[in-house]
């Protein structure tokens, strides 16, 4: 079609209406976008893979408190209430880590959002005995 000038001088190509219904379309599918997964992967495997990583998360208390304890590990100077924020931390991620495993493949892995909770309450009542 033709051009307008625009207050600030510039050329702005004045669509038919054909075109612009055309745009509207290509609007429209950008809108709804959706992020594509890598190729090999779906929607499962990633939400496997959360539920993996829950349970290291779970599990990691377990496996790095007796490993530092021992020697094996190098030791770090941070206080207890630092220690304990960093567990929580870790603890948390791993139950929504586990959660959303159980939301989007299986509900078995409720019992990998269970792990964090006995966590807690297992240290608190070892803390508190």
């Amino acid at each position: 079609m033709g051009s307008g000038v625009t207050g600030s001088g510039r050329k702005h190509k004045i669509l038919s209406g054909c075109e612009q219904s055309e745009l509207n379309q290509s609007f429209e599918k950008v809108g709804s976008w959706k992020p594509r997964l890598m190729p090999g992967h779906n929607r499962r495997s990633v939400a496997q893979a959360c539920g993996y990583a829950s349970l290291v998360c779970s599990l990691s208390f377990w496996i790095l408190g007796p490993l530092s304890a021992s020697g094996a590990l190098p030791e770090i100077e941070l206080s207890f209430k630092t220690w304990a924020v960093i567990w929580l931390a870790i603890w948390t991620l791993g139950f929504v880590l586990a959660v959303i495993a159980a939301v989007r493949v299986s509900r078995m892995w409720v019992i990998a959002a269970i792990l964090p909770l006995a966590n807690v309450l297992l240290i608190d009542y070892i803390m508190s005995v």
